[in-house]
């Protein structure tokens, strides 16, 4: 099956990953070249390496030699100066992307105003006063997903039809009641608190398409 044509922003995030990753490993290489006594090669670091890229790529790339000299003295770039003023750190960061595929394996997907709740309170429980009133910004969750677009897809939600309602067989329903007796028994769920969950629809018969 062919997949989806990348978005424009898309298509700019993974060249500049590339670029990162080749700004790196010139870095990592100018620093190799300090540690040789007498070495004659430091200052030709980055014309190689861009030279490299021209060859395999076709394109042109930008390694400033000020940027070597900046980044062995321990210096970030401008992507790593960015990924610092991130609100999620990357641990944090694979929390929520793991906690989204928990919530899509399990039949309930979250829609954007749900995931900016949800990061919402991890980081003002990590924040405090010094996180925005208002939370993350608008297009911040659809940013989040273009970003870790091969981790998170987005669908539009459909209500539940009776097409979907003929679907349920016997092993849909085993499957569901496996995942309750897995929740319950990982969050240690008392019998008294799941009274009536077997009678509470959690797809409403009209609603919002998001």
């Amino acid at each position: 099956m062919v997949g989806r044509a990348k978005s424009d922003t898309k298509k700019r995030q993974v060249l500049c990953e590339v670029e990162e990753d080749w700004r790196l490993r010139a870095i990592e290489a100018y620093r190799t070249e300090l540690c040789k006594p007498d070495s004659k090669h430091k200052g030709s670091v980055a014309c190689d390496f861009m030279h490299l890229y021209k060859i395999e790529t076709g394109q042109d790339i930008k390694i400033d030699h000020n940027l070597l000299i900046h980044g062995a003295k321990g210096g970030r770039t401008r992507a790593q100066a960015n990924a610092a003023r991130s609100w999620l750190t990357t641990e944090e960061q694979e929390v929520v992307i793991k906690y989204i595929a928990e919530c899509g394996n399990r039949g309930f997907l979250l829609s954007h105003h749900r995931l900016k709740e949800h990061v919402n309170e991890i980081l003002r429980t990590q924040l405090g006063d010094k996180f925005p009133i208002g939370g993350v910004g608008k297009k911040w969750t659809n940013r989040f997903i273009e970003k870790y677009s091969e981790q998170i897809k987005m669908f539009w939600l459909s209500l539940l039809d009776s097409n979907r309602g003929r679907a349920v067989n016997e092993h849909t329903a085993k499957a569901w009641f496996d995942l309750v007796e897995e929740v319950t028994t990982k969050y240690k769920i008392r019998p008294e608190s799941t009274y009536g969950a077997d009678e509470i629809g959690t797809n409403p018969a009209d609603g919002e398409r998001e």
